[in-house]
């Protein structure tokens, strides 16, 4: 039997009435060592429907799984002894009570590294990566162990799945966190670099290790080779994940050891549908959204194309509203707008998720979206790159990334979000253009290849005498300089080094007039701020931010920063805005964009780095320098506790913390908060109920 008629078949609900001859056409597909792929693709498609078979063909089909290596989907009981056998080997250690089970791949790459070798592993979404992670750290081999992770949602998802271990370790997620005697730190590379001590370590993890090519989003991919580089200097072993790959660039070898295993292993189908965007995309996606009534993810270019097709489905009858959603629509229509699309769209059963959005609702929105209580979650690469979701259907209503071509790699990582082991065999893909041409990166590791094209701000990251000669002749001027200690430079780690020379220089060609806006420590003076704007938006690569979104020059930032001074409240700044004629739902997302790029992250970390510059140049002239440090905190925390903003990223959001504030000790950092809040006692809190279920949810966290 053709394999288009075997799949034709397994389509059919019904197949399985006659499903001995089905199994015996998938069998030669198994055991044919060429066809392995099509094998393993027709077991899982025969293994959506096996509660449905006869005892006697379970155990044929769970034959067929076992030898395809997909021991996870097996009934131990159904299996022969020397199936059972093997079943056994493939459990990991000390995981028995999880009840996992490792397919082939898994397990092989698991030997690796309890073996104590390095692995670089590229995979698909739905190998199961991460659960090695949580396989390793079962050993009980370490004691001290990283995972850097790319984004701040992914930490908390990892926190929450790693909770099993915390009777063993201490989980650290945030810099004010004191380590203990075993420690699992779940970070940023940005929050890394900043821990005080992370070291030492003995085991380490990078997700998503491709973002190490310095051409993806070069100021993070510099510090994410700068925590590498830092961590493998301890010596610690350590397991690279992310999706497929071409390789590792061969540059690497030799300057560093490890496995590279790449692997097209699935554990889930990914079906793709064409569908015709005539005679607009919108509608299209419109006909499919009302032929399907699983989960669906839709994935678009950026947060405007989410809006624009939100709106458009809602106003079309897309509508499956969940009166468990009410308290959650009130309480965000009472805390931000009740015109914010966000609002219309949950009365329609429809999630929208994007960079913009507070983290404890998009936590909220992707948590209902996997409890089937949202139906569509229309959302930006942002919930693509790791966050995992359980969507039947994937609709790709973009092929751009923001003003990029959507590339294979990256398309493959959107196709990867279809289906969920053991809850969704087949996953749905409906794509309305060409699937871009088959092809995948090479990656590199710049900060030990060290190439021509690698840049000064990556080699002045690297001690010496682990530079290459190239390299050293590249950062010899930078090093021979006396305008800025190499000190300074370093540790404005992903800022150009000729960008912070040259904004020494400027206060130094006129330090008089520059000192007398600059010595200011706390709280700034309107123009004081306005010169600190200036600096940073001219020499410390604020204009040059692709993300910068609604601030276009150094005296709005100024604007908006002060306006942040004299508003801490972020639903009072959004009345401002609609005051001075701004739509809501436009008022809403401008907000939200500033405080998450700006105020919550560039301009406390540029502001921290002119600091260290006029520090340096003021004192080499005996003259008062500032001292922003304060105040960069402090706007970075929206002028609250650092606790609050902390527990934000855990799913609280900041208006519950700050109506419970009394009760949490805020002010005594947060691994105190966290004990407060394990010891609330829900019936004294005075909130609503869906503010008491937030906190009854993170309190089964922690």
């Amino acid at each position: 039997m053709k394999i288009d008629e075997i799949r034709n078949k397994l389509r059919n609900p019904d197949w399985f009435i006659n499903s001995f001859s089905t199994l015996a056409a998938i069998s030669y597909y198994v055991n044919n060592p060429s066809l392995e792929h099509e094998g393993r693709e027709l077991t899982i498609r025969a293994l959506e429907h096996s509660d449905e078979l006869t005892p006697e063909n379970k155990k044929i089909l769970y034959a067929l799984a076992r030898q395809i290596g997909l021991f996870p989907y097996v009934e131990p009981e159904l299996l022969s002894t020397s199936d059972l056998l093997a079943y056994e080997f493939h459990r990991p250690y000390n995981m028995d009570e999880d009840g996992i089970v490792f397919h082939s791949v898994q397990a092989q790459v698991y030997r690796e590294l309890i073996g104590g070798r390095n692995v670089i592993l590229s995979a698909p979404t739905s190998f199961g990566k991460s659960l090695l992670i949580d396989a390793i750290i079962a050993t009980g081999k370490y004691s001290n162990i990283a995972v850097i992770v790319p984004t701040i949602a992914l930490i908390d998802e990892t926190r929450r799945r790693l909770l099993k271990f915390r009777n063993n370790y201490k989980i650290i997620t945030h810099t004010e966190q004191l380590r203990s005697d075993k420690n699992i730190f779940v970070m940023t590379q940005e929050r890394a670099l900043s821990y005080p001590d992370i070291k030492p370590i003995e085991f380490f993890v990078i997700d998503e290790f491709y973002k190490l090519n310095s051409n993806i989003d070069s100021d993070r991919a510099i510090m994410l080779n700068k925590i590498f580089y830092e961590l493998h200097k301890t010596g610690a072993q350590f397991y690279l994940l992310g999706p497929n790959i071409e390789s590792v660039h061969a540059s690497s070898a030799g300057k560093l050891e490890y496995n590279f295993i790449e692997t097209d292993f699935n554990n889930v189908v990914a079906e793709t549908t064409y569908i015709d965007p005539k005679p607009t995309a919108k509608e299209a996606t419109l006909k499919v959204c009302m032929k399907i009534d699983d989960s669906t993810l839709i994935y678009c270019k950026s947060p405007a194309s989410v809006r624009g097709l939100a709106l458009f489905l809602i106003e079309n009858g897309i509508s499956i509203s969940n009166d468990v959603l009410q308290p959650a629509i009130q309480w965000i229509s009472d805390n931000y707008h009740e015109e914010w699309l966000l609002v219309k769209a949950l009365k329609s059963g429809i999630g929208i998720h994007h960079g913009k959005l507070p983290r404890s609702i998009a936590q909220f929105l992707v948590r209902n979206f996997n409890d089937g209580i949202i139906n569509y979650l229309i959302c930006t690469s942002t919930l693509i790159e790791g966050v995992n979701t359980s969507a039947k259907n994937v609709i790709v209503f973009d092929n751009m990334i923001a003003t990029k071509k959507l590339d294979y790699f990256t398309f493959n990582n959107i196709k990867g979000r279809s289906g969920r082991m053991f809850k969704h065999f087949i996953g749905r893909v409906f794509i309305m253009h060409e699937e871009p041409q088959l092809e995948l990166p090479f990656v590199d590791f710049p900060i030990f290849t060290q190439d021509t094209d690698t840049s000064n701000e990556l080699i002045i990251q690297i001690d010496w005498d682990d530079l290459t000669d190239i390299s050293k002749e590249k950062v010899f001027d930078l090093y021979k300089q006396s305008i800025l200690p190499i000190e300074i430079i370093k540790a404005n780690v992903g800022i150009s080094p000729d960008s912070q020379i040259a904004l020494a220089n400027e206060l130094l060609n006129t330090p008089d007039s520059y000192n007398s806006y600059l010595n200011w420590s706390r709280y700034p003076k309107y123009e004081e701020l306005k010169v600190a704007a200036s600096l940073i938006w001219e020499f410390l690569g604020g204009k040059s931010k692709p993300e910068r979104g609604i601030v276009v020059s150094a005296n709005q930032l100024c604007f908006k920063i002060f306006n942040l001074i004299e508003n801490h409240d972020v639903k009072k700044i959004i009345q401002l805005e609609i005051d001075n004629g701004t739509e809501p739902n436009e008022a809403v997302d401008n907000t939200l964009d500033f405080i998450r790029n700006w105020a919550g992250f560039h301009f406390p970390r540029l502001l921290k780095a002119l600091n260290l510059i006029q520090e340096a140049v003021f004192k080499k002239l005996n003259m008062k320098p500032g001292n922003y440090t304060y105040f960069a905190n402090t706007v970075e925390n929206l002028f609250m506790p650092s606790s609050v903003m902390a527990l934000e990223e855990y799913g609280l959001p900041y208006q519950i913390s700050m109506k419970i504030a009394d009760k949490l000790m805020l002010d005594n950092g947060l691994d105190e908060s966290l004990i407060a809040i394990k010891n609330l006692s829900l019936d004294d809190l005075q909130l609503s109920s869906f503010e008491k279920n937030l906190v009854s949810i993170m309190k089964k966290t922690l």
